[in-house]
Parts: C-alpha cells; structure tokens; sequence
C-alpha cells in the first residue's frame, strides 16, 4: 500500500522590495503633506494674531493722536518701574511740541509731532502696547511678612510711546510689564493732502496759492496751517527689538495700514 504523501503547502509570498519602496514612498507624501497643511496653518493663525494685535494697537493709537497728553516719551528702564506721574514723562513736555505756557491744543500738540513726516525717511515712529498695571497697594497680595503684586488681578491698558532715539529695549518692555510684543507704527503725512492749499496767509486769514506735495515742508506753526485736519497714514509692524538702523534698512511689509484723521 503506497502511503499517502501530504500535499506541499503554498509558500507565503512576501512583500517585494519595489512594493516596500512604493508604501514608504506614499507614507512620506502623506507625511509631507500633511506637514505642509499644518505649516500653512499655524502661518494664517499667526498671521491672523498679529492682525488682531495691530488692530488693537489701532485703537490705542487713534486715542493717543486725539489726546497726545496721553502720549509717553524717552521712558527709561528706571521710569518704566514708575507711576509716570510727572509732566516729564509726558509728550506735551519735549522741545517743540507744546508751546511756552504748555496749554497748546490737543490738535497743536499732535501736528508738532508730525509735521516733519512728510515722506518715509524723515517718517515719525512711535510704539503701542499693552501692559499690566502695577500701581495700587490694594492690588499685592501679602505672603508671610513680604507683600507682592500680584499680576495677575492687575487690569491692562494701552499704552503709546514715541522715544527721541526710536528705541524700544526688552528691558524697559519688562520694566513696564509688556504683555506680548509691542507694536512698532510708521507715521507719515498722508497723500490725501496733494494738491492742497495748506499755508494761511497770515495778512489775509485765506489759504494760499500754493498747493502741498509729498516731501515738502508743512507750516512750522500749527497757526499757519488752513486745513482743519492732518491725515497720517499708520503702519504697523511687530517689533522684533531690532535697533532703528536695521528695522529701517530692510524692507517689511506692515501687518496693517490705516489712514488716521485728527481734527481741530
């Protein structure tokens, strides 16, 4: 009797080495597209966050060209840790900007400021941000015998700041307590005045014939300007804390242009 032989078993067939180049290959599109998705992404909400932030240091900038009382300058790391609670601080005391008895208009005071922006060299820069307050003893909070403040119940506010040098160090944005990044914004006298009339006749009380062009000189006195408005063209950028010689230097495109208006 022949004994039953047992059929042989089908050998299992393997992956082939161009079938494994193929699914790694196809794992690293995906890999890579998915990177790219993710990058294009995270561009658009930072994109959108730095908006949101220009936006907001807009608001801050419109109230300060409208109150330039308001308006700080040549903060110091060691006025930074201050209250600001004298005149000094404030923009209405630099050379040129308030008048001799310090009551010039709000309109006076912001036109000194930015009469001599009239192109993008001689272009004025200030800085907006936000920070927190740290001012009130009812805001510390007392650990043993020591008492700090406690930054996290102070409010925020905005602030704007035009410093003589252009600078904005990291350390006077820790000694104000910056939340984030300041904004850094360019100031120009806007094109919307080309081909105005904007010299008073100081015999007349009219306008003269003369007509303005970019990169000529307004009124050195807010008295011998006819127009009832100054428009200024903002633009935003981050500050990065770059020194004026590279942030000027290089070419940037602002996160946002607004046209401001400030009225007598």
């Amino acid at each position: 009797m022949t004994p039953d032989v047992p059929a042989p078993r089908p050998r299992r067939r393997g992956f082939t080495l161009v079938e494994v180049i193929l699914a790694v290959g196809v794992i690293g599109i995906a890999i890579a597209s998915l990177i790219g998705i993710l990058a294009t992404t995270f561009q658009q909400v930072d994109d959108i966050m730095q908006t949101n932030r220009a936006l907001t240091a807009a608001q801050g900038l419109v109230t300060g060209l409208d109150n330039p009382r308001s308006v700080l300058r040549e903060l110091t790391v060691t006025s930074g840790l201050s209250h600001n609670n004298t005149a000094s601080f404030y923009l209405p005391s630099r050379t040129g900007i308030d008048n001799a008895t310090g009551d010039a208009p709000n309109f006076d005071l912001a036109y000194n400021l930015l009469k001599g922006a009239t192109t993008l060299d001689n272009a004025v820069w200030v800085y907006v941000y936000e920070r927190k307050m740290v001012t009130a003893i009812a805001e510390t909070v007392v650990s043993g015998s020591a008492a700090n403040y406690n930054l996290n119940a102070n409010p925020a506010l905005l602030e704007v700041v035009s410093m003589a040098d252009e600078t904005f160090p990291p350390d006077l944005a820790q000694a104000r307590n910056v939340i984030g990044a300041p904004m850094r914004v360019r100031l120009t006298v806007s094109r919307l005045l080309v081909g105005q009339r904007v010299t008073l006749d100081a015999a007349t009380g009219e306008p003269t014939a003369a007509t303005w062009a970019v990169g000529t000189a307004l009124p050195a006195s807010p008295d011998g300007y006819a127009l009832a408005y100054l428009p200024v063209v903002a633009e935003f950028f981050p500050h990065d804390y770059t020194p004026p010689a590279t942030f000027k230097a290089r070419e940037e495109t602002p996160v946002l242009t607004q046209t401001i208006v400030i009225n007598r």
